[in-house]
């Protein structure tokens, strides 16, 4: 009961400007908002949804803590081009960028999971170079399919446009370098 209150009266003295805690920093959002998991740390980094992450920060702490570091994160899925890892004493988080950031930076868990599953149908590998060449011809048939004839609304077609239009970066297939000559 709101005791003979206006609705928006009781709103307004219950939502004070000064009752709301707000982060100091904005990053820290990402951080409250992350999914949390746990991984090892390892002498590779952080293998998380077959991606790899590692930093200074990681091989410091492999250091000082052990070869083997179990670590809470938390991580973004709108964007794996970074986890957050928790410090193994502090309460702090550290940013870790994906190693293989060219890839990973912008995509989400969704588009992540369609380059993998195309990349083990289609190329019938699972790799991030696989990964990155799904991306791709996801890409080209989809552009064939929105100038095609006007056809049936897909939502996972929807849901893919919608994605790229979020920000997502074109991928770029890495050319393996040619060999360079050997002098006698």
């Amino acid at each position: 009961s709101l005791d003979q209150v206006k609705p928006a009266e009781f709103w307004a003295s219950s939502t004070a400007i000064t009752s709301i805690p707000l982060p100091d920093d904005p990053g820290t959002i990402d951080v409250m908002l992350g999914k949390p998991d746990t991984a090892s740390l390892t002498h590779k980094g952080i293998r998380c949804n077959r991606l790899g992450y590692n930093s200074a920060e990681m091989i410091d702490w492999r250091r000082q803590y052990g070869d083997t570091l179990n670590v809470d994160i938390r991580i973004d899925e709108s964007n794996l081009g970074y986890i957050h890892v928790k410090h193994p004493e502090a309460s702090c988080y550290v940013k870790v960028p994906a190693l293989n950031r060219d890839y990973a930076e912008g995509i989400s868990l969704w588009q992540h999971n369609v380059f993998r599953n195309f990349a083990i149908r289609r190329l019938g590998k699972d790799d991030p170079v696989s990964w990155a060449r799904a991306s791709v011809e996801i890409s080209e048939i989809i552009q064939r399919e929105t100038l095609g004839k006007k056809h049936k609304s897909n939502s996972k077609l929807g849901r893919y446009q919608e994605a790229t239009k979020a920000g997502r970066k074109t991928v770029t297939v890495p050319t393996p370098p040619k060999p360079q000559p050997v002098a006698a």
